[in-house]
């Protein structure tokens, strides 16, 4: 009986390479009650495949660890989080929907940004009165070339540009640092970031505003080295110094965008190093 079973199976990987035309030569060939259980035996396979996976997963649902998982705030979180989704309006569900952003990779924090009411959701719908192709995980990734951009001209000592770019308490912060750098004669010796983080979304706020704030955290890695303006001497740090950073960074629609210098409608209206 193995024997003729190993002969079928070997028969039955052969007609999968074979044209309609040759199976059927070949079936013709086959009695009819062997065909009749070979068929049998195909579904007996795939019904024996259903039951171990069934029986599988059943064990799985009854170990201890599952039963824990089951049991924790974080599984019941994800399950409303899940029944959450379902009620939140058409806003909500397109961007949520189809992203695997790091905002909505954790279900508590995806839960508390996006409910209906929470200041995230109140700071979207507010933005997407006046854009209504506005897209938060799209400004995201736009967060992300801004801070950048932001960061290289404060090394750089781009004033102009950081004016175009930057909000009255933010470019106040930058003054007095390049004011520092003057009075005490060094500049950066590397003048670009080595890294910046894609921005996490921290929290949002429209009250008394006219414009949404969206407030990002950022982390950043620079090489960390000033030199004297006089003579090109290290004064403080190292070329080998990595430091790294973490920014809370506060953005909001830019009420007169410069779009031929900037290319985009975002101001960074205030930052905080933690």
């Amino acid at each position: 009986i193995k024997e003729e079973a190993k002969k079928d199976k070997e028969l039955e990987e052969k007609m999968k390479s074979m044209s309609e035309e040759e199976i059927k030569k070949i079936q013709e060939t086959i009695p009819e009650f062997k065909r009749k259980a070979l068929a049998i035996r195909k579904e007996a396979e795939k019904k024996k495949e259903e039951t171990v996976w069934g029986s599988l997963k059943e064990k799985v649902a009854e170990t201890e660890a599952a039963k824990k998982l089951a049991a924790s705030e974080e599984f019941k979180g994800i399950k409303e989080l899940k029944s959450e989704l379902k009620g939140i309006t058409q806003i909500f569900q397109e961007d949520l929907g189809a992203s695997s952003n790091q905002l909505v990779s954790n279900a508590k924090d995806a839960y508390t940004f996006c409910k209906r009411g929470s200041p995230v959701a109140e700071a979207i719908a507010e933005t997407r009165k006046l854009d209504p192709t506005f897209d938060i995980f799209e400004m995201q990734d736009e967060v992300e070339i801004i801070f950048k951009d932001m960061y290289n001209a404060y090394l750089k000592g781009n004033v102009e540009y950081l004016e175009k770019l930057c909000g009255k308490l933010a470019i106040a912060k930058v003054h007095a640092e390049l004011e520092l750098r003057k009075k005490n004669e060094y500049i950066p010796m590397v003048k670009e970031l080595l890294y910046v983080s894609k921005p996490v979304l921290y929290t949002a706020r429209t009250e008394a505003r006219q414009m949404s704030l969206f407030v990002f955290m950022i982390e950043t890695s620079e090489i960390f080295c000033n030199i004297s303006t006089k003579d090109r001497k290290v004064v403080s740090g190292d070329p080998g110094h990595i430091k790294g950073g973490k920014f809370i960074v506060g953005v909001e629609r830019h009420p007169t965008p410069d779009l031929m210098v900037t290319g985009h409608y975002w101001m960074i209206s205030d930052f905080e190093q933690t």
